[in-house]
């Protein structure tokens, strides 16, 4: 089952930001973009915010994501915006207010999961951005959107079918940060961002999956769901499996479920499967 892709697909999407007067506001996470600090340095940009200071995530926010503002026409904006739409590096906000679009950025970051605690969410994601906005309903908009006018994230660029460009969700009349506790995540985000998640990969590897159609997504999404259930979960064991997973369906395939159901370790799973017929990539 793929949660959310249809919706997904369906969105509008622009090829650029609306045009606007306030600043912009890039959330950029050196997760997705290793290097960025130092690529800041290089161009002598050293104003911005590390976003998770004053969290209950400071430990870990030299290596976190980072807050950065810049005028809508600057080279800044424009290279911001290149990291985005390019390696998935991050999400883009329009704001009047600086210090109040910060500090709903930071609001934002813990949230009530559905289970009956907390988690850290990395909203700023754009496979979980995608998931969040999408499966939350106009009444609770506001509170997501507070102070800010509107929250861009990119659309993946190299599958046939789906439109590259932005997606957004914008409103005129903007508002404060809540004062709610916390923020609690829609039922359906979770599921959405499993699948979006996958996207996103698929966009970004797609020369190991030949530059994927939108119609084989749904396969695609279940084969790489099948792979995690059975303990192969590291990105390099799926690459070398690209050609396999790209059949319809391996769950219908005995072959390839018995290896999966095994109880050998992944690396022996991997030279299994490899060694099945037509399932290495040339």
């Amino acid at each position: 089952m793929q949660e959310g892709l249809i919706d997904f697909i369906q969105q509008p999407r622009h090829n650029g930001l609306m045009a606007t007067d306030q600043p912009l506001h890039f959330i950029l996470d050196q997760a997705l973009y290793p290097g960025l600090v130092q690529e800041l340095a290089a161009q002598h940009v050293y104003a911005f915010d590390f976003l998770l200071i004053g969290t209950d995530f400071t430990s870990r926010a030299t290596n976190g994501p980072i807050w950065l503002s810049a005028e809508p026409q600057s080279d800044l904006a424009q290279w911001c915006m290149q990291l985005c739409q390019h390696h998935h590096a991050g999400i883009v906000i329009a704001a009047s207010d600086r210090e109040q679009a910060l500090a709903h950025a930071r609001w934002l970051l813990k949230v009530n999961d559905g289970t009956g605690g907390q988690s850290w969410m990395t909203y700023y994601q754009p496979a979980l951005c995608a998931a969040l906005l999408g499966t939350t309903d106009a009444s609770s908009m506001p509170l997501l959107l507070g102070p800010w006018s509107a929250l861009y994230a990119p659309s993946p660029r190299h599958i046939h079918g789906l439109e590259p460009g932005w997606l957004s969700w914008q409103t005129e009349h903007p508002g404060q940060t809540p004062t709610h506790a916390l923020l609690s995540l829609p039922p359906r985000t979770q599921p959405t961002y499993i699948t979006l998640r996958w996207v996103y990969w698929l966009d970004q590897e797609h020369a190991a999956f030949n530059s994927p159609d939108v119609k084989q997504l749904p396969a695609l999404i279940d084969n790489l769901n099948l792979m995690l259930e059975h303990q192969l979960t590291k990105h390099r064991h799926l690459l070398q499996l690209a050609k396999l997973i790209t059949h319809p369906s391996l769950a219908s395939e005995p072959a390839v479920m018995a290896i999966l159901r095994s109880t050998d370790s992944a690396f022996a799973k991997v030279e299994q499967l490899l060694a099945l017929p037509d399932s290495r990539s040339n």
